[in-house]
């Protein structure tokens, strides 16, 4: 699984190093502080499946999931106060979303729900 990570890991690091308006259309730099937790969590949880990196239009780091049969679109967004935006539709069931600290055992049972 090391790869799935490495894989990971750089391509956060690419996006980290994008600047303002690196798409030509006013985007703001990635939130150095957000990428800092996204590598965090990286480093301190198992990631048994690839999924995309990319960031938000306010710079914070983002891993999304596109479905896999457990659910139809999952993403965590890393905000840089420590905290993460957490969402996840199922088809048929009404979608999940609640902000934790990035440390909560919360955080890491839907981490590993979607990852494991």
């Amino acid at each position: 699984m090391g790869d799935v990570k490495s894989a990971i890991r750089q391509r956060l690091e690419m996006l980290r190093g994008l600047g303002e308006n690196h798409g030509g259309e006013g985007e703001k730099a990635p939130n150095q502080r957000s990428f800092d937790y996204a590598f965090e969590v990286l480093a301190t949880h198992y990631v048994g499946v690839p999924f995309v990196t990319t960031f938000s239009s306010n710079g914070e780091a983002v891993f999304e999931f596109h479905g896999n049969g457990k659910y139809t679109y999952a993403d965590i967004t890393f905000l840089d106060d420590g905290s993460v935006s957490c969402y996840r539709q199922v088809e048929g069931k009404a979608s999940e979303q609640f902000i934790v600290p990035h440390t909560s055992d919360k955080f890491t049972l839907f981490f590993q729900q979607l990852v494991g």
